[in-house]
């Protein structure tokens, strides 16, 4: 098996991540920024990926 480094970067510019929570009393979902990373493993750069849900 191989092992293949890589890295992302988020710009400078781009916002903290960050949650901002309701009080007691309020109701809905919390409020903010949040990053999300979703990567892809093929044997090649021409595979294609399945559609499937996590």
């Amino acid at each position: 098996p191989n092992a293949y480094p890589f890295y992302f970067e988020i710009p400078q510019n781009a916002p903290a991540s960050v949650t901002l929570q309701p009080a007691a009393g309020d109701t809905g979902k919390p409020c903010g920024v949040d990053y999300e990373l979703k990567t892809y493993v093929a044997e090649t750069s021409e595979d294609k990926s399945h559609k499937r849900s996590s």
